[in-house]
């Protein structure tokens, strides 16, 4: 069983995403973006395209100086591997914000919410996702 927890960075899918960025840097925030909106053209977000939009959201949250008070240091030095080349492309900080209520932002349109909801949580991960746009929309 993975593991599935309500904040970003602890469940499966993110740190998957998470380890990609680590390895490819902007590249791969730019791609998950694409992917997002590839797939919610299509009417329906899967839980990793969900997961991959919030943790593009802490990066980018982080790299421009908003990061969140709920990322413990590890994950802090991890999500800032590419910080420089991040700051590089503000452009992103939009691109963010858009994936996210994409991919998170309706119940009939987003795997991730389904799930939130079905797991008695769906308040508490608004609350978290909502915190997350506050910091990434202080940004612009």
């Amino acid at each position: 069983m993975g593991a599935w927890g309500i904040e970003t960075l602890e469940n499966d899918s993110a740190m998957d995403f998470v380890a990609d960025y680590e390895q490819f840097g902007v590249s791969a925030l730019v791609r998950a973006i694409a992917e997002i909106r590839r797939e919610a053209s299509g009417g329906y977000v899967e839980v990793d395209g969900g997961a991959a939009a919030l943790v593009v959201g802490e990066v980018v949250a982080a790299a421009f100086g908003a990061p969140s008070d709920a990322v413990g240091e590890f994950d802090a030095n991890r999500l800032a591997t590419h910080a420089a080349d991040v700051r590089k492309h503000p452009e992103l900080v939009v691109a963010a914000i858009e994936a996210i209520k994409l991919s998170n932002g309706d119940l009939e349109t987003s795997e991730n919410l389904g799930l939130w909801s079905e797991a008695g949580e769906l308040e508490q991960f608004i609350t978290i996702r909502d915190e997350l746009v506050a910091r990434l929309e202080g940004l612009k």
